[in-house]
């Protein structure tokens, strides 16, 4: 009996973080990476865009359960001598080594090791630095929501990178405006999370369902969440939504949306490399940023209707990677 539970002690909390890794976040991620790699495919000969394409993706995706591993870390560490924190302080440990071998691994193969290593590397620690950093300044309350967004984002980044480790400044601004669309994105569906736990809860079952944690339908007790130390998921406990309030956490969206739009225009201007085929969809994208920043704006918005602009933005991040993909392809 004995043996059962020790083995029980030990499986639970490994479950536990595997499911605060997201792997599917961190495969989008990957994908981003293979749409940076296209973006700046100008910038370096077919042979060494070729061997990016197969290899720059799986790095980035161990690079991005590092990330997702941090933030875990980081809502655990209140009680650092859990089981839960000791596996997530290994696997985030192993997740960063295993980032950096493969990208030393395939420096050596292109010949430019600590280029590789080097980005590699900055990536990583920046994983650790940013969840660090924001603990202390905010209590917890950007953690999720900027992490989840950077570790997303950041493949579109690495991806461009890699290519010449170096970007054209149209593509700093196309980077900027994608990070602030996901991250305005973000916080609107922290918003309606936390209205669901307040008990306001009109979502169809369909809507509702796919958002991570399906007992949103049923606040939980503030008792049971304290009563076992480092157990907090962060969705629940530490969201901006929770800390600053809905209302301000909608203002903050909003301004995402409006800095995205800005940052999205700019590479018309500056020049792309095709330019008909991303003005063609980025604008459009642009235009459905400022149809949802303007509701935002609005006062006694629903669930229903939060749920509505969130989809919309959704839209609008769908736009923004149709053009970048189109531009290269046509």
């Amino acid at each position: 009996m004995g043996n059962v539970n020790r083995k029980r002690s030990i499986l639970l909390p490994i479950k536990r973080v595997l499911h605060a890794v997201s792997f599917g976040h961190c495969i989008k991620g990957g994908l981003l990476a293979i749409l940076g790699l296209l973006n700046t495919r100008m910038l370096v000969g077919i042979g060494r865009f070729q061997q990016n394409l197969v290899f720059v993706p799986f790095i980035y995706v161990c690079v991005a359960i590092a990330g997702m591993l941090s933030v875990h870390v980081m809502h655990v560490q209140p009680d650092p001598d859990s089981n839960l924190t000791k596996i997530a302080r290994i696997a985030c440990t192993i997740a960063i080594g295993g980032s950096i071998g493969l990208s030393t691994w395939y420096g050596i193969t292109i010949e430019q090791e600590m280029p590789a290593i080097t980005l590699t590397a900055v990536f990583c620690s920046a994983w650790i630095i940013i969840p660090v950093t924001l603990n202390k300044i905010t209590r917890d309350a950007w953690i999720n929501v900027t992490m989840t967004t950077s570790t997303y984002s950041g493949g579109l980044l690495y991806g461009m990178l890699m290519n010449a480790y170096e970007i054209p400044i149209h593509a700093c601004f196309v980077m900027a405006g994608f990070f602030f669309t996901i991250l305005g994105r973000a916080m609107v569906k922290e918003c309606i999370q936390q209205r669901a736990r307040n008990g306001d809860i009109i979502l169809p079952s369909r809507s509702y369902r796919r958002f991570k944690g399906s007992s949103l339908s049923r606040p939980r007790s503030s008792n049971a969440s304290q009563s076992r130390p480092g157990s907090q998921s962060p969705a629940v406990n530490s969201s901006l939504a929770s800390i600053l309030g809905v209302s301000k956490s909608l203002r903050l969206s909003r301004y995402a949306f409006l800095i995205a739009i800005g940052c999205l225009v700019v590479p018309i201007f500056t020049g792309v490399w095709n330019y008909a085929f991303y003005t063609y969809l980025i604008v459009p994208a642009c235009l459905v940023l400022y149809v949802v920043s303007h509701r935002l704006n609005g006062k006694g918005l629903t669930t229903n209707q939060l749920d509505g602009l969130r989809k919309n933005a959704r839209i609008a991040v769908n736009l923004v990677v149709i053009g970048l993909f189109l531009q290269f392809i046509f």
